[in-house]
């Protein structure tokens, strides 16, 4: 398959997304990530897919203190509480499911960024690495400077 590469000329390239993706980081200290659950974070043709990568960078997002939105298809309550544990199981509990946590009334979901298969998950994914190895700088930074002021105290 051949692809022909030509100049994609939005504001919103790769860089152009990590930039908008920091300076709402800075402005809220904390992003809203969306994520599917079938072949996103769990091999559901059981094709042997590893998913760990993606979890992974979820667990961070998580622990930088990101939401987390679990975005599924899945209509059946027992298999959506499967889900939900599937996530917690690997530390990446959902803040939400199938909902926007800020634009309620509406039928737009909200995110600052979506992790699907059918989404530009390669994409996605290096472009949420780059943001999350500034948000850790960012908070180590911070810790620094609260270390510096309490022992100036």
């Amino acid at each position: 398959m051949s692809h022909s590469v030509c100049c994609f000329l939005h504001p919103f390239y790769d860089d152009g997304c990590i930039n908008r993706l920091i300076d709402e980081y800075n402005k809220h200290k904390k992003l809203v990530i969306r994520f599917d659950f079938d072949n996103t974070i769990f091999d559901c043709h059981n094709n042997g897919q590893c998913y760990a990568q993606v979890i992974d960078i979820l667990k961070k997002c998580k622990e930088l203190g990101f939401i987390l939105c679990l975005f599924t298809a899945e209509l059946r309550p027992e298999w959506i509480d499967w889900k939900v544990k599937y996530c917690e199981h690997f530390g990446i509990k959902p803040d939400y499911i199938n909902e926007s946590p800020l634009l309620k009334g509406t039928k737009k979901p909200f995110f600052n960024l979506l992790l699907d298969d059918r989404a530009g998950l390669q994409s996605a994914f290096l472009i949420l690495q780059e943001v999350i190895e500034y948000a850790e700088k960012e908070q180590i930074g911070d810790n620094i400077q609260t270390i510096k002021e309490n022992t100036h105290s």
